[in-house]
């Protein structure tokens, strides 16, 4: 009884560690208060202490990085806008030579186009028939160098022929046949022009108007 009971931990022939002061201490007790441990500035402040703030892009209008993305995008508006009427301005002045110039053709194309019209005008007038006032189709040419289509040249010599046969006796009439231009006698048989005949026809593709039907001119001799 009046031993000391030895710990099972404790191994023979060592000694126990002595006890401090504070081993008997609850453990709680080493612990000082959070208030006590931190200081002032060590402490983060909380939401409640400190007042809420707002980033950039939450609407604040005076902050500077907002600012400067609208001065940015002014001044990329207004350089676009200013390009636009650098474009602008040049496509107009483009639009205006080239309706300068086509109004230049036109005038030219008219000119052209009038003048066309008179050479064939001339022209025509050159390979008229004098009888008809048409163009000379199947053209003959007289002794006298007068030319007549052949229609023309022939109803002009069955004329004659009728006025020489009603009037047999008394008839006053040449028995040889005159140009109706120039009165000549027509002493041989009108002769058929090529060249005239060309004429003709170039002159009648520029007019479009088509070739009549082919007249066989009746001579007697």
């Amino acid at each position: 009884m009046g031993t000391r009971r030895r710990s099972p931990l404790c191994k023979a022939g060592t000694r126990r560690a002595p006890r401090t002061s504070h081993s008997r201490s609850h453990p709680m007790a080493l612990r000082r208060p959070v208030s006590a441990q931190m200081s002032p500035a060590s402490v983060a402040p909380t939401s409640f202490d400190t007042p809420l703030m707002s980033s950039p892009n939450a609407g604040d209008s005076g902050s500077p990085s907002r600012n400067r993305l609208e001065s940015v995008f002014e001044t990329q508006t207004l350089k676009y806008m200013e390009e636009s009427n650098d474009i602008l301005q040049t496509r107009s002045q483009t639009l205006l030579l080239l309706n300068q110039k086509l109004a230049s053709l036109n005038n030219e194309k008219e000119r052209l186009n009038t003048e066309m019209e008179q050479e064939i005008a001339t022209r025509a007038s050159e390979y008229q028939c004098p009888l008809c006032l048409g163009l000379a189709w199947n053209p003959h040419v007289l002794v006298c160098g007068h030319s007549f289509c052949s229609k023309c040249l022939g109803q002009h010599k069955a004329e004659h022929d009728r006025k020489r046969t009603a009037n047999a006796i008394g008839t006053d009439l040449d028995p040889v046949i005159r140009c109706p231009t120039c009165r000549s006698l027509i002493l041989r048989k009108p002769q058929f022009s090529h060249t005239i005949q060309s004429g003709v026809e170039s002159v009648a593709k520029y007019l479009h108007e088509d070739a009549p039907s082919a007249h066989r001119l009746e001579w007697s001799y």
